[in-house]
């Protein structure tokens, strides 16, 4: 028998378990710890991981729970509750900040389609970090914690439109984004037409066996499924997760899907996380110390800008958009995602990779710290 993915897997789940726990202790995010685990783990810390391809897997398989759970939340009627602060928030957020990074990227001497890239990624902000964090103080509900969920949502939509345009920046596939949305458009169509018609009756019938297993494989294998035949038609495997989310959002069941489906998601996201503290380079960040302090510092200011701009436009006061803004500071999860499929697809160097990754894994590690003094 092959254990040795088993004995990675171990050190993996320890050394996390003990940083997250002492983060906890400290008042800081689970999340932090993930981050600084990844970095003792990886191949520029104590390098204690032999199969690395493996926990990228079972990263990926995190990046696609989440972008499910979210779809599952895009319901109709939610939707219409956020379409102000979605579309009027998350389209001047979107564009002050982005175009902000976009242009000081282009004046620094990145080609368009790297300061493109970058700008897509950077303009992002962290639903599991910042959503977290909420919960944590009871902040759900408040006027800022509503305006930077909405926000945050626009983010979440718009990342299925960043990832079907890498390809186009790089070249690979001229023409591929009008083909690639008709696609999605199709794909949608019929699970929103299998979810109508054909799934509470299934789900129905497999719930009536009382065994709630069955109910679990069941969803994760349509989530799989999606995501498979969403890769097979050219897409990505998240975009599939996302769309089957979404179209299982008006099932009878969603509660009951997303409840059962958030022990799975958790799991493999603190997989994800560490992953990404993996690829961190310490050299990389200690060499460059000074640019990627000086970048995380103008990002910040940037996406505090651009965020507390978007709630002001929607009609906040000042105290409130300002909150807003230092909620949404930081750089996300799905940044990580765009971040590695740019580099697959060559848009940006391993340096310039290397010191924007450390500057988004600082934003996230110190975004409870701002969190507690805001």
């Amino acid at each position: 028998m092959e254990t040795a993915f088993l004995a990675d897997l171990l050190v993996l789940l320890g050394l996390a378990l003990a940083v997250a726990w002492g983060c906890s202790r400290l008042r800081q995010s689970p999340v932090v710890g993930y981050l600084i685990a990844g970095i003792i783990l990886g191949p520029s810390g104590l390098h204690l991981i032999a199969n690395e391809a493996e926990v990228a897997l079972a990263a990926e398989l995190g990046v696609i729970l989440l972008l499910f759970s979210i779809g599952l939340e895009f319901s109709p009627g939610r939707l219409l509750r956020f379409k102000t602060l979605l579309l009027r928030g998350g389209t001047v957020q979107t564009l002050v900040t982005g175009l902000a990074i976009l242009a000081l990227l282009w004046t620094a001497g990145l080609t368009p389609a790297t300061a493109a890239t970058l700008a897509m990624a950077l303009t992002l902000s962290s639903t599991a970090v910042v959503l977290k964090l909420f919960q944590e103080r009871g902040s759900t509900d408040s006027p800022h914690g509503r305006a930077s969920l909405a926000i945050l949502l626009a983010q979440d939509i718009l990342v299925v439109f960043f990832m079907v345009l890498l390809p186009v920046l790089a070249g690979r596939q001229a023409g591929f984004a009008p083909l690639a949305i008709l696609k999605a458009l199709l794909l949608l169509v019929g699970l929103v037409l299998f979810a109508r018609k054909g799934l509470n009756p299934l789900l129905r019938a497999i719930l009536a066996t009382r065994a709630r297993e069955l109910f679990r494989i069941c969803i994760l294998f349509i989530v799989l499924g999606t995501a498979w035949l969403t890769h097979e038609a050219g897409l990505s495997l998240a975009l599939g997760a996302f769309l089957a989310g979404m179209a299982l959002s008006d099932s009878d069941y969603a509660h009951q899907v997303l409840s059962d489906i958030v022990p799975f998601r958790d799991t493999f996201l603190a997989i994800f996380f560490i992953s990404v503290g993996m690829l961190v380079d310490i050299g990389t960040l200690t060499d460059n110390l000074f640019l990627v302090l000086g970048g995380l510092i103008l990002l910040s200011l940037l996406k505090t800008a651009g965020a507390s701009a978007a709630a002001l436009v929607c009609g906040y006061p000042a105290r409130i958009a300002l909150l807003v803004g230092l909620a949404l500071f930081q750089v996300g999860e799905f940044s990580f995602l765009l971040l590695g499929q740019a580099a697959r697809l060559e848009l940006v160097s391993l340096q310039t990779y290397q010191v924007t990754l450390a500057i988004i894994a600082l934003s996230m590690m110190i975004t409870p710290l701002v969190f507690a003094h805001s």
